[in-house]
């Protein structure tokens, strides 16, 4: 079994090394992207097996489309220069919570695909049926995303006026006013539609998928630039345009709709995941006990690491 892990990072090169170490053997390849604005050294993995680092950089702002694009380059490489079976897309704080062995093994017997991709509108179109995505998600593809700041996006409905746009507006003239001018114009543009043959999805930004479903996502992408062009019009587009991609591509009866990770959501108000902390120690032997969990996010401490690693 061949595996390529596409790793996403920005920090924590200590605990990123640490993982690829985990999951380094035969056939195993490791594909690093680090954010352009990224100033942390990660000269440490130099020293892994079977690593390459992407030869361009995106800046991977959260909520960005840089993400997907960042995604999409690199899948494009692996695409065309890499034998592998299956790609795996990690973050630097995804830690394996089986061994490398199994991990192999599961993916070798289920010959499928595994990423959540949900038909919008979907209230809970994430692997967390805590995460309400309001108005079933249309918001984010019947609106155009405009940027303010690294933690603040607004969404702007064409020709409407309703109450969703005035909160928007107010949102805007809050966080960046001289943004004003390009929100109107925003505001006048033509109604968004999907592109044709690939209705919109919702679905988390992590996947497992086999060469054969990352070759079709590829040529996709290159035969037609619309798909990255409205990856910039989109809120939060890493959770929409490669979902779209997945679920019009990956045959339903060869996929399956989990990521199979746990993703550590604090409470169900919160709106965005937690890191599991070293007193955790039953939530994680849960996780090394449940057969269908292969990775945990978020690791951010190298001793919860290192614990995870005492239960294999």
């Amino acid at each position: 079994m061949k595996i390529t892990y596409l790793f996403l990072i920005y920090k924590n090169p200590e605990i990123v090394f640490h993982t690829c170490k985990r999951l380094s053997g035969n056939g195993i390849r490791f594909l690093v992207h680090v954010d352009k604005n990224s100033n942390t050294d990660f000269s440490i993995l130099y020293n892994v097996e079977g690593l390459e680092f992407a030869d361009v950089r995106f800046a991977t702002a959260w909520g960005s489309s840089g993400l997907v694009k960042a995604t999409a380059h690199c899948l494009e490489y692996i695409s065309a220069n890499y034998d592998t079976d299956y790609v795996v897309l990690m973050s630097e704080s995804d830690y394996p919570v089986k061994s490398a062995d199994y991990i192999s093994s599961y993916l070798q017997k289920s010959k499928k695909d595994f990423a959540t991709a949900n038909l919008l509108p979907c209230d809970h179109p994430l692997d967390n049926k805590n995460c309400y995505w309001m108005e079933g998600g249309m918001r984010r593809v019947n609106t155009y995303a405009l940027y303010l700041n690294k933690k603040s996006i607004v969404s702007i409905e064409p020709k409407t006026v309703n109450w969703g746009n005035m909160r928007q507006f107010g949102k805007l003239m809050l966080n960046a006013p001289t943004k004003l001018p390009a929100a109107l114009k925003l505001l006048f543009k033509s109604k968004r539609k999907p592109i044709e043959g690939f209705p919109w999805c919702g679905g988390d930004q992590w996947f497992i998928l086999r060469k054969e479903t990352i070759d079709k996502i590829v040529n996709s992408i290159l035969s037609n630039p619309l798909i990255l062009e409205e990856a910039d019009n989109t809120f939060i587009p890493d959770e929409v345009t490669i979902s779209t991609l997945i679920h019009a591509l990956s045959p339903a009866n060869e996929r399956e709709n989990i990521t199979l990770r746990y993703i550590h959501w604090p409470s169900p108000k919160a709106k965005s995941p937690g890191a599991i902390q070293v007193g955790d120690t039953n939530l994680i032997s849960e996780l090394v006990e449940n057969k269908d969990l292969l990775f945990a996010r978020k690791i951010e401490d190298i001793e919860v690491a290192k614990y995870i690693d005492s239960l294999l």
